[in-house]
C-alpha cells in the first residue's frame, strides 16, 4: 500500500516536458529548475506540450516512483490554491 500520513506539497512544472525522461531526467528538473529536493517526499507533476500525458515523480521513503497518466479526453488542468497560513508558497518553472 502506498500512502502518507503527512502533508505533502504538490509542485507543477509549468513548461512542457519530454515525457521520455525517466527518474534521472525528472529528478534533474526538480533539483535544477524548481530548486527542490526530489527526495523530500513531495509530488512533482510534469506534462507534455499537449497536456494529454503527465508524469508524477515521488519519493516514497524507499525509492523514487513515477506515475504516468494518459488522458483520453481534454487536457490536464491544474488549479492553483493559495497555501494555508504559515505554509510556503510553491514555486514552479517559468
Amino acid at each position: 500500500m502506498i500512502g502518507s500520513t503527512r502533508q505533502v506539497a504538490v509542485y507543477a512544472y509549468s513548461a512542457p516536458v519530454d515525457l521520455r525522461k525517466g527518474f534521472d531526467g525528472l529528478s534533474a528538473l526538480v533539483l535544477n529548475d524548481l530548486g527542490r529536493d526530489p527526495l523530500a517526499g513531495d509530488f512533482f507533476v510534469f506534462a507534455n506540450r499537449t497536456r494529454k500525458r503527465a508524469k508524477v515523480l515521488l519519493w516514497d521513503g524507499t525509492g523514487l516512483c513515477i506515475y504516468a497518466k494518459r488522458l483520453e479526453q481534454g487536457p490536464l488542468r491544474v488549479s492553483v490554491a493559495r497555501p494555508a497560513a504559515g505554509r510556503p508558497v510553491a514555486t514552479d518553472h517559468e
